[in-house]
């Protein structure tokens, strides 16, 4: 968040997808001989046309509500990067809903951790916890190890320039 935004602002401007685009993009994606894959399809990735990968973090509940339809009428696969400690929480995914999304087909489940501290402040010890509980309460999840994991960015440093 820059003193210049609000929070929403930031967001808006910065993160979030307006359905409607998110629409005409997997819409784009479809009609230009694209094909979304997962981690699961790197396997096949010679075999692919055009690939390309649609990933979504932080388990808001608007990958539900708008994201989840939208895949379903274009049949268009996602990847979801799962924080456990959102689960359940107001304004984020149940994980009767992640499950539901998953059986579906089109989406590949991960996990992904949250990080604000900057990771050279941050002791390996506690990096590796931040790190194991996420894949282990995935792998409990969907009933395997995660293929992929997100390390977020936000508040990285290097050096005195934040990327």
């Amino acid at each position: 968040v820059t003193d210049d935004l609000s929070f929403e602002e930031y967001l808006v401007s910065s993160e979030w997808v307006a359905p409607a685009d998110f629409e005409a993009q997997v819409k784009y994606i479809r009609d230009n001989g694209f094909t979304a894959i997962t981690f699961e399809d790197l396997a096949d990735l010679p075999q692919i046309t055009k690939p390309v990968m649609l990933t979504f973090d932080g388990c808001w509940r608007d990958v539900y509500t708008i994201v989840y339809p939208l895949i379903q009428e274009y049949n268009t696969k996602i990847t979801l990067f799962v924080w456990p400690d959102y689960l359940g929480e107001p304004g984020h995914l149940t994980e009767e809903q992640v499950k539901e999304m998953m059986a579906s087909g089109l989406v590949s489940v991960n996990a992904g951790i949250e990080v604000y501290t900057p990771t050279d402040a941050i002791v390996q010890e506690t990096l590796f916890e931040r790190i194991d509980k996420p894949k282990e309460y995935v792998a409990n999840l969907v009933g395997h190890d995660p293929l992929a994991f997100a390390y977020p960015v936000r508040g990285i440093t290097a050096g005195a320039q934040e990327y």
